[in-house]
């Protein structure tokens, strides 16, 4: 068991459909989850910000059970864990075997930008999972993470702080991301192309606090998950993306390439049609939970 209560004394890091029904549980590798679900668990707090809030859905009693921590389509500067497609993830998750802690953010205004605010509050909230987790039937030293659209730039982001703040490879075990941005800079600042217009991308202008004529090389690798791999202490990745959805094909593509040129375990699985973020859970729910049982 990996001693994860390491992260307990970690400062804060630089630091989102209708869903169909999900195969049998064994699918996942069968934990065994015969009972009815146990009750959602709402509300409890993680932090000082009326943001920082979470959602367990717990083991049945008597069963431990690794522990999935998502995170909804945000779009950086809305959204929460109430939202119908994240809920229904959350619900086959448990089915499948999982202890779900669905988790909600600060949100990006013009005001206050998302970077590394947002990541933080990851952080944070996982530092409350290793510390409560097993009060819920789940197993503190297997944490995966979650997240649609905005959210899985974040989680997949998140995923690489964390590892690498508490010193651990596997603190993290595995990041599962669906349709997110993996390289900032390869929107902002196309390479051969010029520069698109400020206003092009205005959420994310929000979320990064700068606009494509303004912002530095370093404001748009700090949050890309693809230039902050570390490869001594990467989770497993499971990128997940549509070939004719919102997010280019390129953004999993260069983030699977460096990944494995890192030597770290990554799988990219691109499904057809346009659906974008959770809306990928239908077709590719089998691929999530054999990656989560080979954890």
């Amino acid at each position: 068991m990996r001693a994860k209560s390491l992260l307990l004394g970690v400062t804060a890091l630089l630091t989102a459909s209708v869903i169909g029904a999900l195969p049998v549980a064994a699918e996942k590798g069968d934990q065994g989850t015969s009972a009815a679900a146990a009750a959602i668990v709402k509300d409890l707090a993680y932090g000082p910000n009326p943001r920082h809030r979470l959602d367990v859905y717990p083991a049945p009693a008597g069963q431990s059970l690794p522990i999935v921590v998502t995170l909804q389509n945000s779009a950086w500067v809305k959204g929460d864990k109430s939202g119908s497609g994240i809920s229904q993830v959350n619900a086959r998750l448990q089915e499948g075997g999982y202890v779900v802690i669905s988790i909600d953010t600060r949100l990006a205004t013009e005001q206050m930008d998302g970077v590394p605010m947002i990541t933080a509050d990851i952080e944070r909230a996982v530092r409350w999972v290793v510390a409560n987790g097993s009060r819920y039937g789940g197993q503190p030293d297997t944490i995966s993470l979650l997240g649609g659209s905005a959210g899985a730039q974040l989680v997949a982001l998140a995923g690489q702080l964390i590892n690498a703040g508490s010193g651990q490879a596997g603190f993290v075990d595995g990041v599962i991301e669906m349709s997110g941005l993996m390289d900032f800079l390869a929107i902002f600042r196309p390479s051969g192309e010029p520069r698109p217009p400020d206003g092009t991308f205005p959420k994310q202008e929000i979320y990064l606090g700068c606009l494509p004529s303004t912002c530095t090389v370093q404001e748009l690798k700090q949050p890309s998950p693809a230039w902050q791999i570390r490869a001594a202490t990467c989770p497993a990745y499971l990128l997940i993306n549509a070939d004719a959805e919102l997010t280019p094909l390129s953004q999993p593509q260069v983030m699977q390439q460096r990944l494995v040129a890192s030597g770290c375990r990554s799988t990219m699985r691109v499904v057809p049609g346009s659906q974008h973020g959770l809306a990928l859970f239908i077709q590719t729910q089998g691929d999530v939970f054999r990656f989560l049982a080979s954890l």
